[in-house]
This record gives structure tokens, C-alpha cells and sequence, in this order.
């Protein structure tokens, strides 16, 4: 799958947290760790580059990075 943990993927457009202070640039580049969890169907955790922490992104946020 192009979503398993280890894969490589870019965001799709720019991601705001919920403080709107916060967001990831389109075309960050992270890997994902996990993949989706109970209370989170459509997400994955993802550690994109300089940042300190992971991130729950939905699938839609992001692309394989090829």
C-alpha cells in the first residue's frame, strides 16, 4: 500500500491545526508511522520534516511521495 508505515508522503495542500497558528506548507514531505486507529479511520500519523511532533492527517491530506 502507498499509506503503510515507512512510506514516504507530501501534503496535498496546506494543513492548519486546530490553533490556526499551526500548519504544515503544502508539499511537506514526512513518513508515516502508524496507520489508522479506532476513533481515527480515515487517518495516519505522520512525522513530516522539522517538525518536533507527529501529526493525525487524513488520508485525503496527503500523496505518496515518489
Amino acid at each position: 500500500s502507498l499509506y503503510a508505515p515507512g512510506k514516504l508522503v507530501k501534503t496535498r495542500k496546506d494543513i492548519y491545526s486546530a490553533d490556526p497558528h499551526y500548519k504544515i506548507n503544502q508539499g511537506t514531505v514526512g513518513i508515516i508511522l502508524s496507520g489508522p486507529v479506532d476513533g481515527y479511520a480515515n487517518h495516519c500519523q505522520v512525522h513530516f520534516v522539522a517538525l518536533a511532533e507527529p501529526w493525525w492527517v487524513n488520508f485525503a491530506e496527503i500523496e505518496p511521495h515518489l
